[in-house]
Formats: structure tokens, sequence, C-alpha cells
């Protein structure tokens, strides 16, 4: 009979994620609130330039523990006893899951994946009522202009791009664009109507003469953007 010295084997939890919060933070130019999200819910939307906050408690105290982003990299989190910590900062869309180790080096087994999505701000929209896409001047050379705009967060610029077009037979062709400011714009308004007033006798337009202008908006994004319509 062959046989070896008793001893004793000695079994180890491994370490679990118990619960996880995220804590998602907007860009100040939203001014939009922070929102929270629970660790049940492995989608995670966000817009572009926002900031996203992981909290997270394990069953025991822990060595280390990160994050792992597919196609970024790993990222170490702040750890507390059990508790772990970290804020990162996203510029596209990715997918990773999160991993610890305990005191004695062992780490967590099958760790949920999440997807954060990156949402981009879209553009304004933008309605122009009148005038009409090609009208004629009258005598007065005054130009109403009135116009329907809408974004998510607000606005920070509304301006006309226009040149005046002389008959093809004359000389000295003015080629450059002009930009003229609408002060009716409220910025924070994320829905409004606009009428602005445009006297072009300044331009001294004569017989012929044309005038070629559009209309620019744009929003208040100052992480990607601005975006303009």
């Amino acid at each position: 009979k062959i046989y070896t010295n008793p001893d004793t084997i000695f079994v180890t939890d491994r370490p679990i994620i118990e619960t996880v919060e995220f804590t998602i933070i907007p860009p100040t130019y939203t001014n939009e609130t922070v929102t929270h999200q629970p660790g049940n819910i492995t989608t995670i939307q966000l817009l572009a330039g926002s900031k996203i906050q992981i909290q997270a408690k394990e069953s025991k105290p822990l060595k280390k523990a990160w994050i792992n982003l597919d196609g970024v990299g790993k990222t170490n989190f702040n750890i507390q006893n059990s508790n772990m910590i970290n804020t990162l900062y996203l510029e596209s869309s990715v997918t990773g899951a999160m991993f610890c180790m305990d005191l004695n080096g062992v780490e967590n087994l099958n760790p949920t994946y999440y997807r954060f999505n990156i949402l981009s701000d879209a553009k304004p929209d933008i309605l122009i009522t009148s005038p009409e896409y090609e009208f004629e001047l009258d005598e007065s050379n005054e130009i109403n202009i009135n116009f329907q705009i809408s974004d998510d967060y607000g606005f920070s610029d509304s301006w006309i791009e226009y040149k005046l077009i002389t008959p093809y037979y004359l000389e000295n062709q003015d080629t450059l664009i002009y930009k003229r400011i609408i002060s009716e714009l409220s910025k924070s308004v994320r829905s409004q109507q606009i009428s602005h007033y445009w006297d072009i006798k300044p331009l001294q337009p004569a017989p012929e003469d044309e005038i070629h202008f559009t209309i620019h908006v744009a929003d208040n994004n100052n992480i990607t953007g601005p975006s303009i319509s």
C-alpha cells in the first residue's frame, strides 16, 4: 500500500463583481443632467463628448481591477478595499468587460460584457418659409426672411452668406462671398421661429443684378462640432 502524507486542501472563492453602476456625465453645452444606469443593463448609450463613471463593488478585497475595451486596451480602476471606480472618456463605440484580482492573485471568471454606444449630436433642422427659392425684388430693395429652426441642445450662431452677381457681359465681377449675422437668434431656445429684415440698399444693386444667398445655423456643440445646417 502506497500513500502520501495527509495534507489540507484550501478552497478559495473567486472574486465576484456584485454590483455595478454607470454614471453618465453629458457635455456641459447640452445643459443635460447626470444620469445613472444599473449594471444589469448591458448597453449604455451616451452622447459624444460624455464621460462615464463606473462604480462597482466586489465580494472581497481586491489587489487590482481593470476594464478591457476591445481595440482600445486595458484601463485600471482605482481600488479601495472591495470597491472600484474609474471615469472613462470614449471617442467611439466599443465593447468591454471588467476584471478583478483578489489579494491572493485569483481573478474573476465569466465577466459581463458591456456595449458603450457613442451617439453623434445631430445637425440643426432648418425650414425656410419665406422668401421663395427664387423671387424678384421690388423697389424697396428689402427682403423679409422667415425660417424655423430646431436642435437637441441649442445654437451658437446664425448667419447669411451672399454674393452679388452682375450680368456676365460686365467686367470686374465680384467673386467674394459676404457674411451677415442674424442677430434675432436665441441661442438657448431649442426650437424657434426667426424673422429677419434685410435692407440691401447699401449693396446698391443695379438692374439685372442678382443676389444669391444661403441661410446657415450652427448648433452649440463645442466638443465635436459645431454642426452647421
